[in-house]
């Protein structure tokens, strides 16, 4: 069964400083935000054995970033209530609600909306699952996709 990753954008994918986990980023201006993207981090991200799913407040404009870093268009796993917050509990039940139906091992990278249960939730279902909480001042690491690759080729 093919895993699925989901992706935050700010302080995961775009470091909230200058200076990006993967040592390459370089400034993208989108809708008058500045993001720190790293080309190195998409490459990698679209070589995973996974389905890569949006999971931000960014919503389908997360695909301009993704372009952005080389990615393909990849879905977006859930859009966020009109007064969502990046780190509110919308997320969970977006991956809680998919989790339930499909069953599949998941991997979920976000700096701040991954709540204390859901290691503990995953279990319960009897679905493997990875949480990654970057630093959000640098963002994803290579060590922390290093991570990810060895979860995803268990």
């Amino acid at each position: 069964m093919r895993p699925v990753v989901y992706l935050d954008v700010d302080g995961a994918v775009s470091a909230l400083s200058p200076t990006h986990g993967f040592g390459d980023g370089l400034p993208f201006e989108l809708f008058g935000d500045e993001l720190i993207l790293s080309d190195r981090l998409g490459a990698r991200l679209g070589a995973l054995d996974a389905d890569l799913r949006w999971l931000t407040t960014w919503g389908a404009d997360a695909n301009l970033i993704g372009a952005a870093m080389k990615l393909p268009d990849l879905p977006v796993a859930g859009l966020p209530p009109l007064d969502a917050t990046a780190g509110g509990p919308w997320k969970f039940d977006v991956v809680r609600a998919q989790v339930e139906v499909e069953r599949r091992p998941f991997a979920w990278i976000d700096d701040e909306a991954i709540p204390a249960i859901t290691a503990a939730w995953a279990e319960s279902m009897g679905v493997p699952c990875l949480l990654v909480e970057p630093d959000p001042e640098r963002g994803l690491t290579p060590a922390e996709l290093d991570a990810v690759e060895a979860f995803l080729a268990r």
